[in-house]
C-alpha cells in the first residue's frame, strides 16, 4: 500500500491533442494530476491510542483534463507537465507521511486528524502547481514561466529530483 501511481514518467500519449488552447488559456499544455480518495484504510490500537496502520494513496491523471497542442509538443514541455506531476505525487507522499504518523484516542478524532491533513495537501498541491480549475497558476508555473524560463525549470526539475531521490520527498512549503 502507500502511494501507488507514482513515480512514474508521462508520455504524450497520455495527453489529448488539440489544435490550439483552449479560449482564455495562455499554456501550451496542461495535466490534471490529482490524488484519488484513500482506499484499503486499516486501524490499529497501540495502547489507548489509534493509529493508521494501512492506506492506499492513488495518485492519478485525469485524462478528459489533460491536453496539449500539437504543434508545441517537446521533450522540454513534457517535461514541464512531468514537474506538475511529481509535485501531486511528492505532496501526496507527505500526506501519506502524516497520516501514518497521527494517532488518537478515537476514531472520529482519527478521522478530523486525516481530513486536516487532506486539507493541507490540497492547499499546498494548489499553492505549488496551481488550481484544479486552471485560473490560478501555482508557484511552479508562475516561477518557470509555463517552462520557458529554462533557469528556473532547471531549478525546479533539481528540486523535485533531489527531493525524490534523496527520500525525502517533501517540497517546501509555498
Amino acid at each position: 500500500m502507500g502511494v501507488t501511481g507514482w513515480p512514474r514518467t508521462l508520455v504524450w500519449s497520455e495527453f489529448r491533442e488539440l489544435s490550439e488552447s483552449p479560449s482564455g488559456v495562455k499554456e501550451n499544455a496542461a495535466i490534471h494530476a490529482f490524488t484519488d480518495a484513500a482506499t484499503g484504510i486499516q486501524l490499529v490500537k497501540e495502547g489507548n491510542m489509534l493509529r493508521i496502520k494501512e492506506v492506499e494513496l492513488p495518485v492519478k491523471v485525469d485524462a478528459s483534463d489533460t491536453w496539449v497542442v500539437t504543434k508545441f509538443k517537446s521533450d522540454a514541455l513534457l517535461a514541464h507537465e512531468q514537474g506538475h506531476f511529481d509535485i501531486c505525487g511528492l505532496v501526496t507522499w507527505e500526506m501519506y507521511r502524516n497520516l501514518m504518523a497521527s494517532r488518537a484516542a478515537t476514531a472520529s478524532e482519527l478521522q478530523r486528524i486525516v481530513n486536516g491533513h487532506t486539507a493541507r495537501a490540497k492547499t499546498k498541491l494548489e499553492a505549488l502547481s496551481g488550481s484544479e480549475s486552471g485560473d490560478k497558476d501555482g508557484t511552479y508555473d508562475v516561477e518557470t514561466e509555463h517552462g520557458k524560463n529554462t533557469k528556473e525549470q532547471t531549478r525546479w526539475n533539481d528540486l523535485i529530483s533531489d527531493s525524490i531521490a534523496h527520500n525525502n520527498r517533501k517540497l517546501p512549503d509555498p
